[in-house]
């Protein structure tokens, strides 16, 4: 779109161009929202894992999310050690817990959640989102492989 401006006698007329290029924040939402719905897209797309693939190749998970489903048994209170209890105050708690599928196990650690108490229990199906550790010790033959989890969603056996 072009806007002509006119001017009395004399005076050059000045041609302006309008663009129809949206303002800098409505692109920063759009492409926000973009982000968003590609990221919500990947993440609901992701299929669960099976534990043995991650035991059989570690080195290959290694620090990578991944989504686990199994049935959760021996949970257990921790000592918080990724957070400070002044951040959460008396309500920090940590805790571990195996997962089992048809395949194998592996421990999943969650190391800090200011809600004080577990969202867990023996007994339960979970699907659970955790970033692969290995953790090499002297000694420890192989090295132990657990899953440091970020989202977990039980839901009660039927």
């Amino acid at each position: 779109m072009w806007i002509r401006l006119h001017y009395p006698e004399g005076h050059n007329q000045m041609i302006l161009a309008v663009s129809r290029i949206l303002p800098a924040r409505s692109l920063r939402y759009i492409f926000t929202l973009g982000l968003l719905f590609v990221y919500l897209g990947v993440s609901f797309a992701a299929e669960p894992l099976r534990v043995e693939s991650i035991l059989a190749s570690p080195r290959s998970y290694a620090q990578h999310d991944v989504i686990l489903q199994g049935s959760v048994v021996q949970v257990q209170k921790t000592e918080p050690y990724s957070c400070s209890k002044t951040l959460c105050g008396p309500a920090t708690v940590a805790y571990s817990f195996t997962l089992q599928d048809d395949t194998a196990a592996i421990e999943v650690i969650v190391p800090c959640s200011c809600f004080g108490q577990m969202f867990i229990a023996d007994g339960e199906r979970a699907t659970v989102t955790v970033s692969i550790r290995i953790i090499e010790k002297d000694g420890l033959q192989p090295p132990a492989v657990v899953g440091v989890a970020h989202d977990i969603r039980a839901s009660r056996p039927q």
